[in-house]
Formats: C-alpha cells, sequence, structure tokens
C-alpha cells in the first residue's frame, strides 16, 4: 500500500537556550508522531472525497508557553480541498504539548508541518 503522506516538521525557537531547544525540539517531534494519528484521519478522509487528491498542506501554529496549540493555519500547494484544511486546524487545537523550558510568559515556539499527499500510482 502507498503512503497517503509524509510528515515532516520545523520548530522555531527564541527565548531559550540551544541546548535546551535541542531537548525540546525533539520532545515536541516525539509528542507530534506520537498523535499523527490525528492528522492521518483527515488526510484518509480527503483521500475518501477525492482520490487524486495531491499536494502539499502545510500546518503550522505556535506552541505557548503552557504547551498549548496558538494561532493554527494551513497554507497548501496544488490541495484543493478546504474540509483538510478545516480538520487539519481543528486536531491541531486538540493537542497540549510539553511545557518550553525557561520559557518567558509572552514567548511562542512555531511549529511547521508538512503534509505531503501523493496521487494515486498509475499502471503502465
Amino acid at each position: 500500500m502507498k503512503r497517503l503522506l509524509t510528515i515532516g516538521f520545523a520548530l522555531v525557537m527564541s527565548s531559550c537556550m540551544t541546548a535546551q531547544f535541542d531537548e525540546y525540539e525533539k520532545d515536541a517531534g516525539i509528542h507530534f508522531k506520537k498523535n499523527s494519528g490525528l492528522f492521518m484521519s483527515c488526510l484518509t478522509a480527503a483521500k475518501a472525497r477525492n482520490p487524486n487528491t495531491a499536494g502539499i498542506a502545510h500546518l503550522s501554529f505556535k506552541i505557548g508557553h503552557m504547551g498549548g496549540v496558538l494561532d493554527p493555519e494551513v497554507t497548501t500547494n496544488g490541495v484543493t480541498d478546504p474540509k483538510l484544511n478545516s480538520c487539519l486546524i481543528t486536531q491541531a487545537t486538540t493537542l497540549q504539548f510539553p511545557v518550553p523550558p525557561n520559557f518567558r510568559e509572552d514567548a511562542m515556539v512555531t511549529f511547521k508541518v508538512p503534509f505531503y499527499l501523493t496521487p494515486p500510482a498509475t499502471t503502465l
């Protein structure tokens, strides 16, 4: 079975020492991957609505000083399914990340995740 998606991520953090950021990036990434099934359900539903759905959906959000998700948004390249965007945003808001270390109350971590939706395989 061909994979519906590939997940990658990048974090951008300020006001934190590099070693602490590296450890937090690892913890946040593990937490996100453990919860990736939430997002897989969105992609599976999009493929069910239209098997030819293909492209990249970029989910970005901020992780607040208490670990909550703030300001989620989706930008896409080639994907034209508004229900997919809505589902990704809804699922993101359910996540609760570990509290970032030595974090000022007004600081935030930016989390960016591309979801790659592949077209159906063609047979020759």
